[in-house]
């Protein structure tokens, strides 16, 4: 009985020992439950104050959706409209650039029939002070964006006429715009918006609100030259940009090769 009594006080003596750090255990084991439900009821309060604007940004973003489907709509059958309604004087000038592509170069084009040029380019409102200054096909085919601008031509359409110049000197023009069976990167972006994307993909340093308010395109910025037009301020900066511009002209170059390649290739059959 005298053994028994030892061994329990023993026991009790080494439990009342081991008391305080025990129960300072379950005091930090509490103590970071306890955190842990603020946190949780903290993250919870600060979810259930986000869910309502979520819920918004839902619902308007289905709702532009449900604007844009419209809007493509109509734009969709207007496209299709114009198409079969082209205006005949239209359709006329059309066929009198293919016809004359067809039968002779560029270069060889008078300065009434640049007239034609500036009107596919989208620019025929420089026609008058090209006709004034006797812009002929080759005067044209020689023309950089620089010397456009001394015909009081801006920047963007300087670099837009340079562009499709290049495109009408190049044999398979008249195909690629009836049939568009050749891609080409830099031709496919052929929107502000679409040329941003682009810029962006190659991490180019140009001021995408310039690109946007300007109108400029993917086709045209490889002529550019003049980086300052778009906020382009170190040496660094411009370096990047002139090497990557160059870059697309020699992916562009591809594709012209390609129309050539493909128009010889119809007139050898």
């Amino acid at each position: 009985a005298r053994g028994y009594l030892s061994h329990k006080l023993h026991g009790a003596s080494q439990f009342l020992a081991n008391r305080d750090s025990i129960q300072e255990q379950y005091y930090n084991n509490i103590a970071s439950i306890k955190n842990e439900i603020e946190e949780l009821e903290h993250r919870l309060l600060e979810l259930k104050k986000q869910l309502p604007h979520e819920q918004q940004k839902l619902n308007e973003h289905q709702t532009l959706t449900e604007d844009v489907e419209e809007t493509l709509l109509v734009l969709s059958k207007y496209e299709n409209l114009m198409k079969s309604d082209l205006v005949p004087n239209e359709r006329e000038l059309h066929e009198q650039l293919a016809e004359l592509l067809n039968s002779k170069p560029l270069q060889d084009f008078t300065s009434h029939e640049v007239s034609l040029v500036l009107y596919k380019a989208k620019l025929s409102q420089y026609q008058q002070n090209f006709y004034e200054n006797n812009i002929d096909g080759k005067a044209i085919c020689a023309f950089s964006p620089a010397v456009c601008g001394e015909l009081g031509m801006s920047y963007r359409d300087a670099c837009a006429l340079v562009y499709h110049v290049r495109m009408m000197q190049t044999k398979g023009y008249q195909m690629q715009s009836t049939t568009n069976q050749i891609y080409c990167v830099i031709c496919d972006h052929s929107t502000p918006s679409a040329t941003v994307d682009l810029i962006e993909e190659y991490e180019i340093p140009l001021n995408e609100e310039t690109i946007l308010k300007d109108h400029w395109i993917a086709p045209y910025l490889m002529y550019a030259t003049n980086f300052d037009t778009f906020e382009v301020r170190t040496l660094e900066e411009k370096l990047v940009s002139q090497q990557i511009l160059r870059q697309w002209k020699k992916i562009h170059k591809v594709h012209l090769q390609q129309l050539n390649m493909s128009q010889e290739r119809r007139t050898s059959m």
